[in-house]
């Protein structure tokens, strides 16, 4: 455990204010959300968090245990957009922090700009993981550190957008499909081998196939549901939550999957998927993995060029995935 100290320190439970800087990824802030739900069980605080974007704000409206949401809007990289937001954004942010009277801020995962935040914002104690390792053992550490029990609850609980009925598909009767790592064109994390998946699972079963997530070089494909580049934020959460199955790579359909408890096949080779599972034992997420000598070779930087010619997911076969299909539908 190596959590930093800022500030005068306070009895987590005698905190009327708790805010909070998850990590940059919205699966990492789904593998987060056991802290919120944890504070919230265990304190009287109200619980605020710090959002970056407006996808991190939709995602944070979604959970029952968020009191407040504090937009800061951080842009994307580059020296102007830092200055901008060092002079401008952070004076707004400031503010608001000061307002909302913090007495603990909490940041789960170390990087310079959550270390600025903890040595100029306003809040009466802070503590910070320094600690690169996964996620819900960073929070385990926070809550241990503060004397606190972790209980590992994901819920997330979106109004439905009436998605199934404009696509023509029907509760628990499509498979759900995530074949794009991201919409980078380097990420070693895509599997070779959706097209033949596909088939069988269209000859075998009664279930629709549906593929979903962002590309911009995507054809669309008419063999299935295509839901590629087509769906708002909420809509695609509403696709994911009434699927039979989903079959995902290590992407936020992986995440979304094990949040609506809905059964999960996922392909992991450049990551290792015990960074990325949940900590509490969850027996609907089924994972293939071959841990190859050089994987993990993801850790900050996603968009690289793999020096192995992408074996750690080419040797995941067609075959592995069927096994599984048939296991959980059968």
């Amino acid at each position: 455990m190596n959590i930093r100290e800022y500030g005068k320190k306070i009895n987590i439970k005698d905190a009327k204010t708790i805010a909070i800087e998850l990590p940059f990824g919205l699966g990492d802030k789904i593998m987060c959300f056991p802290l919120l739900y944890s504070l919230k069980k265990q304190t009287s605080a109200k619980i605020i968090l710090l959002s970056p974007n407006a996808s991190s704000r939709n995602l944070f409206l979604l959970n029952p245990y968020v009191d407040e949401i504090i937009d800061y809007n951080l842009p994307k990289f580059t020296y102007k957009n830092v200055i901008k937001l060092i002079f401008f954004g952070f004076i707004k942010l400031r503010k608001k922090i000061k307002e909302s009277c913090v007495d603990v801020f909490i940041c789960t995962h170390y990087n310079l700009l959550r270390k600025i935040f903890l040595m100029f914002l306003p809040y009466k104690y802070g503590v910070i993981n320094h600690e690169n390792k996964h996620k819900g053992l960073q929070i385990k550490d926070i809550l241990d550190f503060f004397g606190l029990e972790t209980f590992y609850d994901y819920t997330i609980i979106p109004e439905y957008t009436g998605i199934l009925e404009r696509v023509g598909l029907k509760e628990r009767e499509y498979i759900v499909i995530d074949i794009y790592p991201q919409h980078l064109e380097k990420d070693p994390r895509r599997w070779y081998y959706f097209d033949e998946l596909i088939s069988y699972l269209k000859s075998r079963y009664k279930y629709k196939v549906v593929i979903v997530g962002i590309n911009k070089n995507h054809i669309e494909r008419n063999d299935v549901v295509d839901l590629i580049n087509k769906t708002r934020f909420k809509e695609l959460l509403d696709v994911v939550r009434f699927a039979k199955l989903i079959i995902s790579l290590d992407t936020f359909i992986f995440h979304l999957s094990y949040s609506f408890k809905v059964p999960l096949i996922a392909l992991f080779g450049p990551v290792n998927p015990s960074d990325r599972v949940p900590l509490d034992k969850n027996d609907k997420i089924f994972v293939l993995y071959k841990a190859l000598n050089c994987s993990p070779c993801i850790k900050n930087k996603v968009d690289i060029d793999c020096k192995n010619g992408h074996k750690c997911m080419k040797d995941i076969k067609p075959g592995e995935v069927v096994s599984l299909v048939e296991k959980i539908l059968n």
